[in-house]
């Protein structure tokens, strides 16, 4: 259990450096994603492989910016922050039970949402040497860089006198 409490410790440390110092910090989009897994129904040990991504952690971090779309009513709310997701992969690879743990509005928690569930399945975790569901946590963060902003900002109102 303090195993757990510390990886959600770090990663709350993470969000909160990368909300701070953005792109500077690990030099990412302005999303990042975080994991934290549970295995279930027991805790993970030595005999036991977490599921991975279709080429790992860098091709999902790839999946998610190249998927991402920040939803109009966030950009022109100026909505930001982290949306907190939760999701089970399956024994069999795939990716179910997606919902929101805590959300930010202004379409960003259903984006979020719709950009997990459309993921392709992923390498399923081991337990004993045999395929389980695992639970994942994942925060994803919105982050609006100000030339981004201030450039739909001004497309949104070209034709306005």
């Amino acid at each position: 259990m303090i195993n757990n409490e510390m990886n959600i410790f770090k990663i709350l440390i993470l969000c909160l450096l990368t909300w701070l110092f953005g792109d500077n910090l690990l030099q990412a989009a302005p999303l990042m994603i975080v994991r934290d897994t549970t295995l279930l129904p027991t805790e993970k040990g030595p005999d036991e492989i977490v599921p991975e991504f279709p080429g790992g952690d860098m091709a999902l971090l790839q999946y998610f910016r190249s998927n991402v779309r920040y939803p109009e009513e966030a950009l022109l709310k100026d909505i930001q922050g982290v949306v907190f997701v939760s999701f089970v992969i399956g024994a069999d690879g795939s990716v179910r039970n997606v919902g929101i743990l805590k959300g930010i509005g202004g379409g960003c928690d259903e984006e979020a949402m719709r950009v997990i569930a459309s993921m392709p399945n992923w390498k399923p975790g081991l337990q004993f040497g045999k395929p389980v569901a695992v639970s994942f946590r994942m925060p994803v963060v919105f982050k609006l860089e100000p030339a981004v902003k201030e450039k739909k900002r001004k497309k949104r109102h070209k034709g306005t006198p």
